[in-house]
């Protein structure tokens, strides 16, 4: 039996189970009660099975992200990206006449086969914005023709953006767009609450340059009456050794040895951050900031950099905000006190799935 409900088309900026891609899943979830939901993945990855394990249609068709940064390789071959992205519009197509849904949805700024087959099919377009772009990730949109790429975009009906901090960057680039700000839903499974913490600060995710690490490890080194206690752990994946190395070697040089500890790998979440009081954002262009969510969900205070998207998760009742290193400083000698009461969330999950339901019923109207 055909199903009743509108369907939307969501093409993935990568076919691996990142940050941007959690989010795009707990966004289907959400909406699943109204919407069915096809993906398309850019190439193969993790994100197959995942998808069809939550039963959401899958397709690969391959394609390359319309970005260049010092991380994403360069493809000289102009007629090579051309004829790929020909065939990418045209199979896209094909799968939105097969398909048949209401609206295209593409995740983050980087890909934009699928805002080009939309409009060729005369379907809303939605973008996600997920990230900054250069400021977070260091890459430019548009094969670096960025002026080019954002009067495209704002053919677009819709864009979503995950903080204000984000809707106001895009909104002063691309001023005729209809640009939308919506805090997402953060899934966090059962966790158990341990008494006993393993230290009391932690760096959860990712470790890249852009999360501050050095930072916070230069603030360590300057706390009076260390001792010998663990204090920090640094704990998530990571695919540069010699930033790992980086920061071991700073670690060594000034002493912290027994103050710090690094884990590298990927971790399940709710195992890790009960076993810590605070869990410290650092990074300077944070677009959202998700495990502030989780970590705040899971009984942690947070502690953030006053910069991007992350401070506006953070109110009396969850964390504090910092600006210098000195206020690290002060934070980790003790002269800043945090509230006691039960973290309170800076938005509610249920009013900003609401909206969103009501954006997507304006542009299908």
């Amino acid at each position: 039996m055909a199903s009743s409900k509108k369907k939307i088309l969501w093409l993935t900026h990568e076919a691996n189970l990142s940050g941007a891609n959690i989010a795009m899943l707990e966004y289907a979830n959400a909406l699943k009660d109204e919407y069915d939901f096809h993906f398309i993945q850019p190439h193969q990855g993790n994100m197959v099975e995942v998808i069809q394990k939550q039963n959401f249609g899958s397709a690969i068709i391959y394609q390359y992200a319309w970005a260049v940064s010092a991380d994403l390789p360069i493809v000289k071959n102009k007629i090579k990206v051309f004829v790929r992205s020909l065939i990418a519009i045209c199979k896209t197509c094909i799968l939105i006449f097969k398909e048949k849904p209401s609206t295209v949805f593409t995740n983050t700024q980087v890909p934009f086969i699928a805002s080009i087959a939309a409009y060729i099919m005369c379907k809303p377009h939605v973008w996600w914005l997920h990230e900054f772009g250069e400021e977070d990730f260091g890459f430019t949109i548009g094969f670096g023709k960025k002026q080019k790429a954002y009067a495209w975009m704002q053919k677009s009906k819709l864009f979503i953006a995950n903080s204000k901090a984000i809707l106001n960057k895009f909104q002063a680039l691309m001023p005729v767009a209809n640009i939308k700000c919506i805090y997402q839903p953060v899934t966090v499974k059962h966790f158990e609450v341990i008494e006993k913490k393993t230290a009391p600060y932690l760096m959860f995710g990712q470790l890249i340059k852009n999360k501050g690490h050095l930072e916070v490890l230069s603030a360590l080194a300057k706390v009076d009456n260390r001792f010998n206690k663990e204090l920090l752990h640094i704990i998530g994946p990571s695919e540069d050794a010699k930033y790992v190395e980086t920061l071991q070697n700073f670690i060594f040089e000034n002493g912290l040895t027994s103050n710090v500890k690094i884990k590298t790998g990927f971790f399940i979440k709710e195992e890790i951050l009960p076993q810590y009081n605070f869990l410290i954002v650092a990074s300077k262009a944070e677009a959202f900031g998700r495990v502030i969510i989780e970590a705040n969900k899971m009984g942690l205070k947070v502690i953030v950099n006053n910069s991007g998207g992350a401070p506006e998760l953070v109110n009396e009742t969850n964390g504090i905000l910092y600006n210098t290193e000195m206020d690290l400083i002060k934070i980790f000698n003790g002269n800043c006190t945090f509230n006691n009461s039960e973290n309170k969330l800076a938005y509610d999950e249920n009013e900003e799935i609401i909206k969103l339901k009501k954006y997507l019923l304006e542009i299908n109207a």
